[in-house]
């Protein structure tokens, strides 16, 4: 078959680079992809898509698409599967409403009080005023969320009132709502599962750093690393979330007569008082992917086929563990610099989230620009082996943080 992965960062280079192994696969096309991409020889790049789905739709049946796998969640948000879904062509991620549960951090606690998923308490407001009082009768942290997609950055966690006062009149400029959560403390990690109705099937854990700089400090990010698996959670732990987050989730989406299949994401906190959703995601996380896909192995595309049909389809990950860091243009999260020339060292081939290639050069094209990805035996062997490659990477354009695994 011929699959097309739409998106155009690291987490669908990913996708793209594990779905070209599959011996079920003929072609592999990303879509819009980034011209980085082209460091994975075979990958078929459509830098030239406009963005609008008619003309996706006449290059999906030009080039004989079989399957589409959405990446990007701005595209589901978009309403990308209603309408292929509609046209009787196979796509693997939720309908609009099924994305909600991601898009709207409001509909996600009311749909998590309802169905008594263990979360943070909460309280939503639609205007600054009645927002800024309440954050001044808060004791301790603030954590606030802006309702709606912000590509991991719409969250602030701070004890700074200033902070958060500026935050606020920053975040209805670009949202109706926001969300206040009561501050936990534990550790956080991921869950992503396929899903298709009833039927689900678990992938393994896996912990994402989402502060921009050494010992979690800075502003969130979209991710900059991530291991798999995550040493701190056990099968007992393994067993609780089945019971208590995923198979509820998965019972009130079906009871809300909303229609989900494709990857749904748990963002989790193990507390003292047990394990608890900090959010949901509709989508392949990222950069939890490039982890997650590097350890699998198992097919993936055999994955979403049997998610398709409903199947049992066992998901092999390999011993030891893999780890991966994010190389990031110096100023992100907030002002990226583009244009840095960026020296790949040729005996690795990193994710390319956003790396322009002209002729025989990169060039520093967005935020986050490259992944890159190692395994090892132990938890202290990946990181070594992962750092070992970052190090080879030279450019003055281009910071990590250097505690992921630590």
């Amino acid at each position: 078959m011929n699959v097309a992965v739409i998106g155009s960062g690291g987490r669908e280079h990913a996708i793209a680079v594990k779905s070209l192994t599959s011996e079920l696969v003929d072609e592999v096309h990303v879509i819009p992809g980034n011209s980085g991409m082209l460091l994975t020889k075979g990958l078929r790049i459509h830098l030239c898509w406009d963005g609008s789905f008619p003309s996706l739709e006449t290059y999906i049946k030009e080039h004989t698409i079989d399957l589409i796998i959405v990446g990007n969640e701005a595209y589901l948000l978009e309403g990308i599967t209603d309408y292929f879904v509609k046209r009787n062509i196979l796509i693997f991620g939720p309908l609009k409403n099924g994305a909600k549960l991601e898009y709207s951090k409001d509909f996600a606690k009311q749909f998590m009080k309802k169905y008594n998923i263990p979360t943070a308490d909460y309280r939503t407001f639609n205007r600054y005023e009645e927002a800024n009082r309440y954050m001044k009768s808060i004791q301790g942290p603030l954590v606030i969320k802006q309702d709606g997609l912000a590509l991991g950055k719409g969250v602030l966690v701070t004890e700074d009132r200033r902070e958060g006062e500026l935050f606020l009149k920053e975040s209805f400029n670009v949202t109706k709502k926001i969300v206040f959560e009561e501050y936990l403390e534990g550790k956080e990690f991921s869950l992503l599962t396929f899903v298709n109705q009833e039927y689900y099937n678990c992938m393994a854990p896996v912990r994402d750093y989402k502060r921009a700089f050494d010992g979690d400090k800075g502003l969130n990010t979209g991710g900059m690393g991530a291991y798999t698996p995550v040493e701190y959670i056990t099968e007992d732990d393994l067993k609780i979330i089945d019971e208590y987050i995923v198979r509820p989730t998965i019972q009130g989406l079906l009871d809300e007569n909303i229609s989900f299949t494709g990857i749904l994401y748990f963002g989790l906190m193990k507390t003292r008082e047990g394990i608890k959703v900090i959010e949901y995601n509709t989508r392949f996380g990222d950069p939890e992917t490039e982890v997650l896909l590097e350890s699998m192995e198992s097919d993936l595309i055999g994955a979403i086929a049997s998610t398709f049909t409903k199947t049992f389809f066992p998901l092999r990950f390999k011993s030891g563990t893999t780890l991966g860091v994010c190389m990031a243009s110096i100023g992100y999260p907030v002002n990226c610099e583009k244009g840095g020339k960026v020296e790949l060292n040729e005996s690795i081939t990193p994710y390319s989230m956003a790396l322009r290639n002209e002729g025989s050069s990169f060039y520093v094209d967005g935020g986050r620009v490259l992944f890159v990805v190692q395994h090892g035996d132990s938890l202290e062997k990946a990181r070594e082996a992962c750092y070992k490659d970052v190090k080879t990477i030279k450019s003055s354009a281009l910071f990590y943080r250097r505690d992921i695994g630590l």
